[in-house]
């Protein structure tokens, strides 16, 4: 069902991109505190992606008897809700998760894979997975010994209407990734990066779900430039103007 709520919006500001500092801050660094940049909360109605995908993938036309925006499909709007059977049969368990040989092991495979029969790519390279847990954002909240052990960082939730690359930060990520010898002919060409986000537990989600933008909505005078700084790295994103 839609449902109507507030939504954290960026203010631009002619003279400061706002700015966001996932490390601790040194003395060299440009900024005066962790984050900056006006925001504003915003109610929007935020709509059920499931009813606008079943409903086009019952019609069995796909768009010849529906309105085009009853598709959500990466070419049309930038993302696209989708099941990945082989997932499910990997049967992974929560400790799996939260830092197990596992995920890289057999999961990165499979969603590769499954990028690549749905994308068309030529080739397809997982570079990373972020967990977002805002109350085992320390790992002392972990509930077994074994997670506290072997979790990787546990992020909390972004709360900010954000894209996570700008064009140029983008194609600089690209150039950043490693490749082994005989993957250099992909350097060249056309290439997309993607978030594949996925529940990992079997409850519903009901605080901090995911939302997503239908890019069909969104002028390109909407976005702001924002720059993040982490371990080892500065990016840039897209915040939303307001």
């Amino acid at each position: 069902r839609n449902v109507r709520a507030k939504l954290l919006y960026s203010i631009r500001d002619p003279e400061t991109r706002p700015w966001n500092y996932r490390r601790p801050r040194g003395p060299d660094d440009p900024h005066p505190a962790d984050t900056g940049g006006e925001n504003e909360l915003k109610e929007v109605e935020i709509r059920d992606g499931r009813f606008y995908n079943t409903k086009a993938l019952h019609s069995g036309n796909y768009g010849k008897d529906l309105d085009d925006r009853n598709l959500l499909t990466l070419d049309s709007c930038g993302f696209e809700l989708a099941k990945v059977p082989e997932v499910n049969d990997l049967k992974l368990s929560l400790e799996d998760f939260y830092g197990g040989r596992r995920i890289q092991n057999e999961y990165y495979p499979v969603i590769a894979e499954f990028v690549k029969k749905h994308t068309g790519a030529a080739h397809v390279k997982i570079t990373s997975h972020t967990l977002r847990n805002g109350k085992m954002m320390n790992r002392k909240n972990l509930p077994t010994e074994p997670m506290k052990e072997r979790a990787q960082a546990v992020s909390g939730y972004a709360h900010m209407i954000h894209g996570d690359y700008t064009e140029s930060a983008a194609t600089s990520s690209f150039k950043r990734t490693s490749i082994c010898p005989d993957e250099r002919h992909y350097r060249k060409g056309r290439f997309a990066i993607f978030c594949v986000w996925k529940s990992i537990r079997k409850e519903p989600v009901k605080n901090d779900p995911l939302c997503l933008l239908d890019e069909r909505s969104l002028l390109k005078d909407d976005k702001i430039d924002g720059d993040v700084f982490g371990y080892g790295f500065q990016t840039s994103v897209y915040r939303l103007d307001k």
